[in-house]
């Protein structure tokens, strides 16, 4: 997996950048072809959006891993929530010619805004230890020590 061999900061990237790419592309799609084809691609990037909880699961402290880790799950189910409930708006209140380009995009917003934390976004301990940078891995995991308290 490339977020084993660049790390998973570079497969979050990777993976949010994919994403964002063909969820925004499909917006403007030709033809019903390029949007089967567009739409595929996007889900080959939102099936890597696990690098995200693997990341997210490094940074926790033990004793409340499991209830976050859950809690994080359930945004999941929330977005598809309202992920239904924006495709009826949608669909409902603009015209239908033009209404599924409009629910698209306004999908793909999430994941642009995903692309706007990989500044701030540390590289994995894990990835740092297997990769010989033990300091750098323990700067980062006081860091996340420190936030945690």
């Amino acid at each position: 997996a490339i977020a084993d061999k660049k790390g998973r900061r570079f497969g979050y990237l990777s993976v949010t950048a994919f994403a964002s790419f063909f969820g925004v592309l499909t917006t403007f799609s030709p033809s019903y072809i390029y949007l089967v084809i567009g739409r595929g691609l996007l889900g080959i990037g939102a099936g890597g959006a696990s690098v995200a909880f693997s990341m997210f699961s490094e940074f926790l402290p033990v004793r409340t891993r499991g209830s976050l880790l859950i809690a994080f799950e359930i945004f999941w189910t929330v977005g598809t929530l309202l992920e239904a409930g924006l495709a009826w708006v949608v669909l409902t209140q603009f015209e239908e010619k033009v209404a599924w380009r409009w629910l698209l995009g306004l999908s793909a917003i999430p994941f642009v805004l995903l692309l706007g934390f990989y500044p701030i976004l540390p590289e994995s301990p894990r990835y740092l230890l297997v990769s010989g940078k033990t300091s750098l891995a323990l700067r980062v995991l006081n860091r996340a020590a420190k936030a945690n308290g």
